[in-house]
């Protein structure tokens, strides 16, 4: 594996700053009686997750794509049904829908900052669409509270993708409370990263979060008066997806650190929006009620694959998250999503370009990049 003089994450040093935090974590979960501290990990971290949302209930599950899934089945999308979403996703958004025997109807974005166009939604509901799906692409926030305007007024449900913008707030709120449902991921390279899968369901909605837990625990409701001892009573068909305990263990460890390193990120995005430059550069632009955190910094470029790899060779791991797009996809090459007409997408898939914006990064660093990055355009 390639070692870069700037690479895409650093996070390797703050596990070994909070080594001795992150290990005892791990213990209180490993020799605990059996169950018992690998139930507490999950408990304890749901509720410190609930001081950086906007909502009142939330879910520890395997992952932010089985989140998807399971909030979907909970606003009770079903087979048949149309999802609208966007085509500059992970497959994951995709996937999370087709899995439930739903329909992905895809819409394009705003060129500004890569999310969701909600002004060309409407157009795209019909008598099948139950929910849409919004992305908050690369930390940006999706204009959900718009899109909550349109939800109520065709009955529909949102379940909003936010794996990527923990720390984010838009309209003054923390992201994802204008949904019905947000998803957060905690999977490595994310605002607030573990080592393998992990994430967050959040709602405001008690029938909602009742749904989600149920679902994320087999569909078994427990006991009821009557029962056998030691029988069981599955009221739906659920799945076996809490979050891992020792995940949860590393994000409960690093969650007090969220806003530092958010902050952080956007004094590095500072840097990057003042001081980069060059011909046909694009630079992401946010409404000014929205407030981004940021998984990279994602511009624009001309010539996309000379400019990867002159930076690459230059010691930047730069990368392109997600090209092509999830409707040029293999999988997908005899759908109907293959025949997508999306435009703006293409034109931003094809050109952008992202840029590290790990916290641990020095201003000298970021700097580095971008004299790298203005000397190769």
């Amino acid at each position: 594996m390639k070692e870069y003089k700037i690479p895409r994450s650093l996070v390797h040093l703050t596990h070994k700053t909070m080594r001795d935090e992150i290990m005892e974590k791990f213990e209180s979960v490993l020799l605990s009686e059996y169950s018992v501290g690998a139930h507490l990990a999950g408990e304890q971290l749901e509720k410190e997750f609930l001081k950086y949302i906007g909502h009142e209930y939330v879910t520890g599950v395997h992952s932010a794509t089985m989140g998807m899934l399971i909030g979907l089945r909970a606003c009770g999308v079903k087979k048949g049904d149309e999802v609208i979403t966007v085509g500059n996703s992970d497959i994951s958004t995709t996937a999370a829908i087709h899995s439930i025997g739903a329909v992905s109807v895809l819409c394009d974005i705003k060129l500004e900052d890569y999310t969701i166009d909600p002004s060309k939604v409407e157009a795209l509901i019909t008598d099948r669409t139950s929910a849409i799906l919004p992305v908050d692409m690369y930390g940006h926030p999706a204009d959900v509270k718009k899109l909550r305007l349109i939800a109520n007024k065709f009955n529909l449900s949102i379940v909003q993708d936010a794996a990527l913008a923990l720390g984010g707030s838009d309209y003054d709120l923390p992201v994802g409370s204008y949904a019905d449902i947000v998803v957060f991921s905690f999977a490595p390279l994310k605002p607030m990263g573990c080592l393998g899968n992990g994430g967050m369901v959040a709602t405001s909605s008690p029938d909602l979060h009742q749904a989600v837990k149920l679902l994320t625990g087999y569909g078994h409701a427990g006991g009821f008066e009557g029962m056998k001892i030691g029988h069981q009573d599955h009221i739906d068909e659920g799945y076996n997806v809490p979050i891992d305990p020792f995940q949860a263990a590393l994000v409960s460890v690093k969650l007090h650190k969220l806003d530092e390193w958010t902050k952080r990120r956007r004094e590095i995005v500072d840097l990057y929006s003042k001081h980069l430059q060059g011909h046909d550069l694009h630079l992401p632009k946010f409404r000014a009620d929205s407030d981004p955190t940021y998984r990279c910094y994602t511009v624009c470029v001309g010539d996309q694959s000379r400019i990867l790899k002159a930076l690459r060779e230059e010691g930047v791991e730069a990368v392109l998250h997600y090209v092509p797009p999830v409707y040029k996809q293999s999988v997908y090459k005899d759908t109907s999503l293959s025949e997508a007409n999306l435009p703006m997408t293409d034109k931003v898939t094809d050109s952008l370009l992202c840029l590290p914006v790990s916290p641990e990064l020095s201003d000298e660093q970021v700097m580095d990049v971008i004299a790298i990055f203005n000397k190769i355009m």
